[in-house]
This record gives C-alpha cells, sequence and structure tokens, in this order.
C-alpha cells in the first residue's frame, strides 16, 4: 500500500477519470484516490458520452471503469463499445476495471486479457481501497513507461511508429505534424504513404477537419492509387463537424451548469476548452468574460469582449459588434478603452463602406504586414507579403495559419479566383485580394447554380466551399471543372481563415506548377 502510495504521489499531475452509471460507485473510487496523490486530477463521469467528451478534451492517463457504465457483461456489445472508444483514443489510456457483486471468471480473464486494462477490482470488498489503489498505482506507472519508451522511439526518428504505439504523449505528440511534413518531401513512396496516413489519423484524434482535409488531398494527389482511401478520409472528415459542434455543445452545457452553480473557475476551464476546439463561438467568448468579471478580473473581461467583437466583425455580425463594444463602454466609466473602441468602430465604418461598393474593395499593391516578427522576417525575405486584417494580439491571419511558405507567397497576383459556396463572400474576397489576387468572384447563392459555368470559365483557379447549405452548388461546379479542367481546392468549412488556407497551401502551387507547363 506504501509502495503505491509513493508511485501515485511521484507521477506529474495525472489525469484520471471514474466512470460509472452508479453515483455510490464514482463516489467510492474517486475518494479513495483523492486523499493519496494530491495532484492527481480525477473526473467523476456518468456516462459513456461524458467519457467520450473527457477524451476529446485532453488525453486520460487511466480510466477507472465500472461495469455498470454500459451493461454489466463485459463479454457484450454495450461494455465493448466502450472499451473500443478508449482503444481508440491517442494516447490510450490504462484502465481498472471495478465492479460489484461476484465476477465469472470467464468474464474475469476476459477482462484481464485486454492489454490496457490494468487490474479488476470488486468493491463491494473488505480490502477494495487496498487494491484499487495498487491497481492504480500500477496502472498509471505502465502508462509512463510506455509514453516514455513512445518519446524516446520519436526522438530516435520514428515518429510514425511513435504514433502507431498509441503511446505518444506530450510535446512529441505536439510536434508529430511538423515532425512529419518536414520528412515528406524526401522519403520514399512506402514511407511517404505511411507518414501521410498518420498525419489523417492524428488530425482526426485532434478534431481537426481542416488538417485532415488537406493530407487527405496530399495523399490523393501524391498517390492517385490511393485515391478511394483519400475519398474515404475526406467523407469522415465531413462528419467531424457535426462532432466537433456536438463536444462544442456537451462543453458549452458543462460550463452552464457551472455557472448556476457559480464555480466560475470551471466555467473559464470549459469555455478555453470551447475556443480551443472551434475559435468562432460566440458563447463561449460571453460566458468566459462573464465569469472574468464575476471573478474580479475586469481587465481580462474586457480584453475578451474586444475579442468578441473582432469576432463579430469578421463574420459580418455588425449589430452583435456594436452591442458588444457598448457593454465595453458601459464596464469603462473611466474612458480608458475610449481610443481603442473608436478605433474598431472606424474599421467596422470602413469596412461597410467598401463592401457598399465593390469597387472600392482595397487591392494592396505595396507592402502591408503585421506587427508579429514572423510575418514581418518574412516579408524582410520576399520583398513583400499580403497580410490578413491583423487580430488584437498582433498576429495575422496567414501568420496564425502557419502559411508563410516562401515559395507560396504572392502566387495569385495577377490572377482571378473564384470562390464558389460557403456563407461569407465579403470575409472571402479580403482574404484573396490581401494575399494578392487581381480579382476575386464569389459565388454564394446556394439556391442558383446557373452561374457557375461563368464564373469558372474566367477564373485561373477555384475554391470550392462545400456543404450541406452549398451542395447543389459545389456539385455543378465539379461538373463544370471536370469539363474545363483547372486548378481548384476543396474547402470544408465556412470560414474566411480556411479559404485563405486553402489558397496559400492548395491552390497557390497547383497555379503555379500550371504557370510552369
Amino acid at each position: 500500500m506504501d509502495a503505491a502510495r509513493k508511485r501515485l504521489a511521484a507521477l506529474e499531475r495525472p489525469r484520471v477519470a471514474v466512470a460509472a452509471a452508479d453515483e455510490e460507485a464514482r463516489v467510492a473510487v474517486a475518494d479513495a484516490l483523492d486523499p493519496i496523490a494530491p495532484g492527481l486530477r480525477c473526473e467523476r463521469l456518468a456516462s459513456a458520452e461524458e467519457l467520450e467528451l473527457a477524451l476529446a478534451r485532453e488525453p486520460l492517463d487511466l480510466v477507472v471503469l465500472d461495469l455498470g457504465l454500459a451493461g454489466a457483461d463485459p463479454l457484450g456489445p454495450s461494455f465493448a463499445a466502450v472499451l473500443a472508444e478508449l482503444e481508440a483514443a491517442s494516447p490510450r489510456p490504462a484502465i481498472v476495471v471495478t465492479h460489484h457483486g461476484a465476477l465469472a471468471s470467464a468474464n474475469r480473464q476476459a477482462l484481464e486479457r485486454h492489454e490496457r486494462v490494468r487490474g479488476v477490482v470488486a468493491l463491494d470488498e473488505n480490502d477494495r481501497v487496498v487494491k484499487l489503489i495498487e491497481a492504480c498505482a500500477g496502472a498509471l506507472t505502465w502508462t509512463a513507461e510506455r509514453r516514455a519508451a513512445a518519446a524516446a522511439r520519436f526522438a530516435e526518428g520514428d515518429p510514425c511508429g511513435a504514433y502507431r504505439s498509441g503511446d505518444l504523449a506530450g510535446p512529441a505528440r505536439e510536434g508529430l505534424q511538423a515532425a512529419i511534413e518536414a520528412a515528406l518531401p524526401s522519403l520514399k513512396d512506402a514511407d511517404a504513404l505511411e507518414a501521410l496516413r498518420v498525419a489523417i489519423a492524428d488530425r482526426y484524434d485532434q478534431l481537426d477537419e481542416v488538417g485532415v482535409v488537406y493530407h487527405a488531398t496530399t495523399l490523393r494527389d501524391r498517390f492517385p492509387a490511393h485515391a478511394g482511401e483519400a475519398g474515404a478520409w475526406l467523407e469522415r472528415a465531413e462528419g467531424l463537424i457535426g462532432r466537433v459542434y456536438g463536444l462544442v455543445d456537451l462543453e458549452l452545457e458543462a460550463a452552464l451548469v457551472q455557472r448556476r452553480l457559480g464555480n466560475f473557475p470551471r466555467v473559464l476551464e470549459a469555455c478555453v476548452a470551447v475556443k480551443a476546439r472551434l475559435g468562432s463561438v460566440y458563447p463561449a467568448y460571453a460566458l468566459e468574460a462573464e465569469a472574468l468579471r464575476m471573478l474580479g478580473r475586469l481587465d481580462e473581461a474586457i480584453e475578451v469582449y474586444h475579442q468578441l467583437a473582432e469576432l463579430s466583425l469578421r463574420n459580418g455580425e455588425v449589430e452583435r459588434f456594436y452591442q458588444v463594444l457598448r457593454t465595453i463602454a458601459a464596464l469603462d466609466p473611466d474612458g480608458a478603452q475610449a481610443a481603442r473602441v473608436g478605433a474598431a468602430r472606424s474599421r467596422a465604418q470602413k469596412l461597410e463602406d467598401e463592401h457598399a461598393d465593390p469597387a472600392r474593395i482595397p487591392r494592396y499593391p505595396a507592402l502591408r504586414v503585421c506587427s508579429h516578427g514572423l510575418c514581418q522576417e518574412a516579408a524582410e525575405a520576399s520583398g513583400g507579403f499580403f497580410a490578413v486584417d491583423a487580430t488584437l494580439d498582433g498576429r495575422c491571419d496567414i501568420c496564425d495559419l502557419g502559411l508563410l511558405r516562401a515559395e507560396d507567397r504572392q502566387v495569385l497576383a495577377g490572377l482571378t479566383v473564384a470562390v464558389i459556396g460557403g456563407r461569407l463572400p465579403a470575409a472571402y474576397e479580403r482574404a484573396l485580394y490581401e494575399l494578392g489576387a487581381r480579382e476575386v468572384r464569389v459565388h454564394a447563392d446556394a439556391e442558383d447554380a446557373q452561374g457557375v459555368p461563368a464564373l469558372i470559365q474566367g477564373a485561373d483557379g477555384v475554391v470550392l466551399v462545400t456543404g450541406s447549405c452549398a451542395h447543389g452548388v459545389t456539385v455543378r461546379a465539379e461538373r463544370e471543372l471536370a469539363r474545363h479542367p483547372r486548378p481548384y481546392v476543396r474547402v470544408h468549412f465556412y470560414g474566411a481563415k480556411q479559404v485563405a488556407r486553402a489558397a496559400a497551401l492548395d491552390l497557390a502551387p497547383r497555379l503555379r506548377a500550371a504557370a510552369v507547363t
């Protein structure tokens, strides 16, 4: 028992989820673990849906899983589905299974044969606390050792193998995509194929729909024989939008519950998690600002309101934009924010004027950069760079998206780009004009596909913004592109950032290649 306590105390803030349908079981397990490991973060989960949300939020080190969560029979399909969800997580957690009453020998053996199950504990035995602590300590130690081995494998130059082990975590996991992208140009076909598959799976694990699309498209273009596999990933990416929004809804519901309970630190945690997953969710900003106000952190609250105003302006929500500015003014009786609010109002008025008259949409023939150092260095190296609207922290969208590839800068200059589908025509125009396009033509009317052929035939390159509300338009566009081929790229999201990213990362290289040939 003492040795188990010491092992738990030595671990670095492990994150444990206690998943049990029975509240008594959740309390019993959590109460047994809390006193012996002060740094241990223990979540109590009452359903398989809550467990899925916890897995998506950040990596779990251990799941204490009660048999009653999804059917008492560990050989049955319900419980197997929960185990499969844990097996699909990346990195994978260790599992300790708890139960009430006697457990048939065949069932116990079936559980113990599972690689990730590191202990089976009956909650109605007299020594349950000792057995539970020993099982959890052993499971967490086992997880730490496997993750250390995966990190070592990553450091030895095998990022794909480390990822496929299921135990890659921490800084190595965070650097996985960068390592793969750096290695891809020099890899032989077989290794490059594996690397692309890992890149796609990792982005899928991270619920990064845009990243899945980007790597799947690369897979299709580089390995035409695997177009079917790439297409299957693109179809799965379509479903990610619903999954992401579903998780965001659950996070926001949890935040609202904590708000009613007055637990504003937890509200902040939930809002930060939502914004990290999907940065354009208005309620997350509003709840975060309210929580900061209730915690007496007024300056931080005002900063979040400024971010919400910026988001509203970018998305064309002018009424919301002015409402947020009024809120900021009400929180600023001394007028410390007056200059900043005035500048935001001026920018909004300028945009309204530009969009009212298409002839006044600005083209930027001269150098225009944000204040972020990376962008400045790129501008100096290339002799010019077009940056999209600078955000509140001084970075531009292009910097944030990591699009500073020297060979892609200003490739759109002097070209006509058509954007078909989507819901933000003015934002698409701004983004692409500021990337240097000579002319941007946007077709965003989901009900009218008649103008698509003429739009495509007059464009050098095409961005298709796909999704349910633009399905008819994009289908017509694909048919037209089959008859009149030209470089195009598909975007599965409704945002100016995604359109800019697609234009710089995907369309620009194709236009450059077409110009060479």
